[in-house]
């Protein structure tokens, strides 16, 4: 069902502001809205807490840097099942978080400087790679000659011929010598010496045959202080980077506390963002909001410690009221299926109960088997211990429980029991076949025309629910004429069809034609002319395409499960496929493992998918009205803490 709502107003003192946005924080049954101040009004004013709002983005940046930082370094490592701790709200607000705060800024600074470091380690590991191989040259890197002579240091490649090249400038340009320094794979380091009066036509021919001029500095001292000096500097680089690494380390313990201080600063900035929807005036604030019919004396009872006038009315013509559904521990799962397509209407109907049961009952069927219902469970029963998952996860889990439920019973009924598995090890084993079909109602694989009528008629029952639900709509807003004969007529046909293919009655005829007048004859009844109205009438006969094109979709039920079967099928016989005893066990345990989880993702993916399209196009489709929007009150934003209120709070 759709919860009622009720518009709050509220006047409190500016003094009890700081209060007040806590406490409507931890009461977590009120939706705020955004006030505006009235242009030109120099007396009322929108709360700026904008500053502030930024400090705590910031510091909360901060924090989640940090612990993604520490968290490969914490000692108290959670694993891949992550628990939430538990504490009351006065161990909460009691917690000193400054600790935790400067250690966040600290780690994320370290950090910073270790990636600085990481750069210049680089750099340096660079520069000594390039000096390196200059190792045995006796000359500064940096000294480029006298007043009268030019040294030249260099590349060349290998191909190069340093004895054709030494000849010709020997022989041209005298007073030069050439000299190979260092060799690598594809190049040559060289030094050339000459006098400076030739220096362009050397470089001119040593250009020619691929040289490339050093750039060292005129400062840079030989290659072997150089090297010296860079590997110390690396040496101390490394030093300061395992200094951070042990300081990372220390503050690492800090990460519980890190944790708190993160979801403080959080539901602080949920409290101040509170505040930035109120206005008020030096003394007073001013407040509108929404709150659910059954939290009101919730409400009253924490508002009454405060000086404050409050009104709480019915929504008023235009008001855009949230919604918020309450069902039972049955169908509460599948609100998250509803959410994902979006909420009814304020003051329309919540299908969620019938959303549940048909839900559950469809993807069974797409599923059909036993041993994937049973690990759908466990993982659903598993999730929920182990993690203790929080809204629409939570709601995932209990949905995983009750879907896995449908599944084995379908199995059951339907002989899936992963795949046609016992069967398999039977004639592996024993050489039998007594355990072939082990379905009650039919097997997909060996009756496939039977599981499809069977996946029709629920495709039937699941539109026919969604045209009662609509007559039913029709009759509580008062518009008894659609309901009877827009609804009433088709489900007249529909039921005189029924009977007569079913039963061979001529009843059903006598039902279907009395329901075929209704429509000919009163589906126009909105016109005057009878010939319009007959014409109107005859043309609404055409949705019966509709309806079947509707009822042929449902055959994706008999595709998908179909589908799992066969694949099951398959890697059940691969598993057995050597006759061999010791063999088949280990092939059953790794191909069949692999296979089926790959088989169960893939099934389990495929059939939430075509389940959400049946309920959101072929059933919503029916009476649905959509547009709602979802109850988002103001509360904690706890992200690594579960808090629990004391009574006396």
């Amino acid at each position: 069902m759709i919860k009622n709502m009720k518009k709050v107003s509220l006047v409190a003192m500016r003094s009890d502001l700081d209060r007040l946005a806590k406490d409507l924080i931890w009461l977590s049954c009120v939706e705020v809205e955004k006030c505006e101040a009235p242009e030109g009004d120099a007396i009322i004013r929108s709360m700026d807490c904008g500053e502030r709002i930024t400090e705590l983005n910031t510091e909360a940046a901060t924090l989640s840097e940090a612990l993604k930082i520490l968290s490969p370094m914490r000692r108290d490592k959670k694993g891949f099942i992550k628990t939430r701790k538990e504490m009351s709200k006065k161990e909460f607000d009691g917690r000193a978080v400054s600790a935790a705060t400067e250690g966040a800024g600290k780690a994320v600074a370290l950090k910073a400087e270790a990636e600085r470091l990481k750069g210049e380690k680089n750099k340096l590991t660079a520069y000594l790679s390039s000096v390196s191989v200059w190792k045995d040259y006796d000359l500064p890197l940096g000294f480029e000659g006298t007043k009268s002579a030019v040294v030249i240091t260099g590349t060349l490649p290998v191909s190069a011929d340093i004895g054709r090249l030494s000849g010709i400038a020997s022989e041209e340009l005298s007073a030069v010598q050439i000299e190979i320094v260092a060799e690598g794979k594809s190049t040559r380091y060289i030094s050339a010496v000459c006098h400076n009066s030739v220096e362009k036509q050397l470089t001119a021919l040593l250009s020619e045959a691929g040289f490339i001029k050093s750039n060292f500095p005129s400062q840079t001292g030989t290659a072997r202080e150089e090297m010296a000096k860079t590997e110390a500097e690396i040496r101390s680089v490394e030093n300061r980077e395992e200094e951070i690494k042990d300081a990372l380390s220390a503050l690492a313990l800090l990460c519980p506390d890190m944790e708190h201080a993160y979801d403080r600063v959080k539901t602080e900035l949920a409290e101040e963002n509170v505040k930035q929807k109120l206005i008020g005036t030096g003394h007073t604030v001013i407040m509108t909001g929404w709150v659910p019919d059954d939290r009101v004396d919730k409400l009253t009872k924490t508002l009454s410690k405060y000086e404050c006038f409050c009104d709480i009315a019915d929504p008023e013509e235009g008001d855009e009221s949230p919604v918020e559904l309450k069902n039972n521990g049955f169908a509460s799962p599948f609100e998250f299926v509803i959410g994902m397509y979006s909420y009814p209407k304020y003051g329309s109907f919540d299908p969620t109960f019938w959303v549940a049961l048909f839900f559950a009952l469809i993807f069974g069927m797409m599923f059909a088997d036993l041993g994937y219902g049973l690990l759908l469970v466990l993982i659903g029963a598993l999730g929920t211990k182990l993690m203790k998952p929080k809204g629409g996860t939570a709601k995932m889990m209990k949905l995983f429980v009750i879907c896995g439920i449908s599944c084995m019973i379908c199995g059951v009924l339907f002989g899936g029991y992963f795949g046609d598995l016992p069967a398999k090890l039977a004639q592996s084993f024993a050489g039998s076949h007594k355990l072939d079909n082990l379905a009650i109602v039919c097997n997909p694989l060996d009756e496939p025309i039977t599981f499809l009528l069977i996946s029709l008629g629920i495709g039937a029952a699941h539109l026919i629910c969604g045209m009662i639900i609509n007559m039913v709509m029709c009759f509580k807003r008062g518009d008894w004429q659609s309901a009877v004969f827009d609804v009433g007529s088709w489900l007249m046909m529909f039921a005189g069809a029924g009977v007569y293919f079913g039963f061979k009655s001529k009843v059903g005829l006598i039902i279907l034609g009395v329901g075929l007048l209704m429509m000919i004859t009163m589906r126009g009844r909105a016109k005057k002319n009878i010939f319009a109205r007959l014409f109107s009438g005859i043309a609404g006969l055409y949705d019966i395409i509709n309806y079947a094109s509707d009822l042929l979709s449902y055959s994706r039920i008999f595709a998908l499960a179909l589908a799992g079967a066969v694949i099951a099928s398959v890697v059940n016989t691969f598993a057995t496929l050597v006759n061999n005893p010791v063999v088949t066990v280990i092939l059953v345990i790794v191909v069949g493992t692999f296979g089926h989880l790959m088989n169960l993702a893939l099934s389990a993916l495929g059939a939430f998918v075509h389940t959400c399209r049946l309920q959101y196009v072929e059933f919503f489709g029916k009476f649905y009205e959509d547009g709602g929007r979802h109850f988002e009150p103001a509360s904690p934003d706890l992200t690594y803490t579960d808090v629990y209120v004391e009574q006396n709070n």
